[in-house]
């Protein structure tokens, strides 16, 4: 019954819900900061130019989050204090331009994450060259491919 309720609402608005991690907003200190970063995962995944930047207006963010410009600027800046996002305006007008830093959000995130006392079932590793997590589970594969050729 209550997915017929989201399913009715949802006709009212020309987008989609969005998803972040509830338990990434802890470790942030900032819902704000979980819904920005997992925006700016999901743009990462969709293209970026070469420098991995991608640009983002505040009205777009506004439209895809619902976050007021007041609320992104304090998500945005609590994610750059942890060195977490880079952001630098280009282009004329000036538009902002972030890119994750997937270096510095591995190396931050255990930490964090054990300040808080969360747990996940299957952490990452370490990040690879295409930045994907590479699992316990991936890791054994590898090896296993690696130590038996076809």
């Amino acid at each position: 019954m209550a997915r017929e309720h989201q399913k009715q609402i949802d006709k009212f608005f020309d987008r989609r819900p969005i998803l972040y991690q509830p338990g990434l907003a802890i470790v942030l200190e900032s819902v704000n900061a979980a819904i920005i970063l997992y925006q700016l995962l999901y743009w990462h995944q969709k293209g970026k130019r070469e420098d991995g930047f991608i640009f983002k207006t505040s009205e777009e963010l506004r439209r895809e989050t619902g976050l007021s410009r007041t609320q992104q600027d304090n998500g945005i800046r609590r994610l750059i204090s942890l060195g977490i996002v880079d952001k630098k305006l280009a282009q004329i007008p000036a538009k902002r331009h972030f890119r994750v830093n997937f270096v510095e959000l591995q190396k931050r995130l255990p930490g964090l994450k054990q300040t808080y006392k969360l747990t996940y079932m299957n952490p990452p590793i370490y990040v690879d060259d295409n930045l994907q997590p590479i699992t316990k589970s991936t890791q054994k594969t590898t090896t296993n491919n690696t130590n038996n050729p076809p």
